[in-house]
């Protein structure tokens, strides 16, 4: 049975981010002693591997949790926009982290990607 509600991340006012245990679920927040189901990309059912900075946006990688052999997507979540891909443009995906000035650590294909905050 899967945990769903693993903590993987915490950001310095002390709002925590998890997934659903890393082979089924969402990525979620836990803030002010409720959790908020984050979701994911359209199309993938799963979402794994949160980082979130202060203002709590969030990156995390979506997938499909009935079969692993299916691509991964990355995205992003922030209150103000909702969750959007990343890198629509490649056909795989994932990410790391993402920092307090909304720089986001990244991988597409082969190459390893710092997304600056106006998206570039």
């Amino acid at each position: 049975m899967s945990n769903r509600y693993a903590a993987m991340d915490i950001n310095n006012i002390g709002v925590i981010a998890g997934d659903g245990g890393y082979d089924a679920g969402q990525i979620w927040r836990f803030e002010n002693n409720t959790y908020i189901i984050i979701g994911s990309l359209s199309g993938l059912a799963g979402s794994r591997g949160p980082a979130m900075n202060r203002f709590g946006d969030m990156v995390a990688t979506a997938f499909n949790p009935q079969s692993f052999l299916t691509s991964t997507r990355s995205f992003v979540f922030r209150d103000q926009s909702g969750i959007v891909d990343l890198f629509p443009g490649y056909p795989s995906s994932s990410v790391g982290d993402i920092n307090d000035t909304g720089q986001i650590a990244a991988g597409a294909g082969n190459t390893t990607i710092r997304v600056e905050t106006d998206g570039s």
